[in-house]
């Protein structure tokens, strides 16, 4: 896709799992690459995919703590 094409695309809905749960977001793009959000009461939260289809994404809250080193 090139800048011109994204740029003239519209956002649609689109539904992802957060947790085991479904819920929806706002999506543009296609198969190889694509951008979805979504809104929050207090954060956003954004994934960018190349090359995965977005079918195959499962999202999962994780402590940052456990990947955070002292060193």
């Amino acid at each position: 896709m090139t800048l011109e094409q994204t740029h003239a695309s519209r956002w649609f809905d689109a539904t992802f799992s957060v947790d085991g749960v479904p819920e929806r977001f706002r999506m543009i793009g296609d198969e190889p690459h694509w951008l979805a959000y979504r809104e929050n009461e207090d954060t956003w939260l954004f994934v960018h995919s190349r090359g995965f289809p977005p079918a195959s994404i499962e999202l999962v809250h994780v402590d940052p703590r456990d990947y955070l080193s002292d060193g």
